[in-house]
């Protein structure tokens, strides 16, 4: 796309028009109950949205070569399990959500079980052979330096 888009006129189409990636924070059992509701006993459902690790579209390119970092609230006891969820505008209103492919399953990177004790998170996409978005801790709590552990 990076290429690509450049070179386009203003009213050329690229497809997909828009992929979106957003952090969430995410509850196993309540992940697992919406998955195997019967349609009578459907489950309250809840996430909790961090924010967006990055869109991009025709018109907002540069967006996937900024790092982003989210703080983690104290949500994340009821919530642990941090996943990046993938949306594809295909072309107007045609969507791929959650699940509806395999570029749009929801991906873990951090449960919060195993360490409590994290305050962000940052995210960026690496370029390269093998394209993907990378995480690290960048802060934890009661502790005065930056750490970098990438998982």
């Amino acid at each position: 796309m990076q290429n690509l888009i450049p070179q386009l006129t203003e009213s050329c189409i690229f497809i997909p028009e828009e992929i979106t990636v957003d952090a969430c924070l995410t509850n196993p059992k309540i992940e697992m109950d919406r998955l195997i509701y019967t349609e009578t006993d459907q489950p309250v459902f809840e996430r909790h949205l961090l924010g967006n690790v990055f869109t991009v579209s025709k018109q907002n390119l540069d967006s996937i070569l900024s790092c982003k970092t989210f703080s983690i609230p104290r949500i994340a006891v009821s919530f642990p399990v941090l996943k990046l969820f993938t949306s594809v505008r295909v072309f107007a209103d045609e969507l791929l959500t959650e699940n509806d492919s395999s570029i749009t399953l929801p991906k873990q990177y951090y449960d919060f079980r195993t360490n409590q004790a994290v305050e962000q998170v940052e995210f960026w996409y690496e370029q390269g052979e093998k394209p993907q978005i990378r995480s690290r801790v960048v802060e934890y709590k009661r502790i005065t330096e930056t750490v970098g552990a990438e998982f």
